[in-house]
């Protein structure tokens, strides 16, 4: 079993809001300018 899924085998986080995540960093940090802080609140 992979140390990523659940006891029901299904990831425990759900796509679109991976997708929500993503698209932020990238709106916030590539399309404009972020903080190495701002940077590193992405990164749990």
């Amino acid at each position: 079993s992979s140390p990523l899924r659940g006891e029901a085998g299904v990831l425990p986080f759900q796509q679109e809001e991976y997708e929500k995540v993503k698209r932020g960093i990238v709106e916030q940090c590539c399309h404009n300018t972020c903080s190495l802080y701002q940077l590193e609140n992405y990164c749990n």
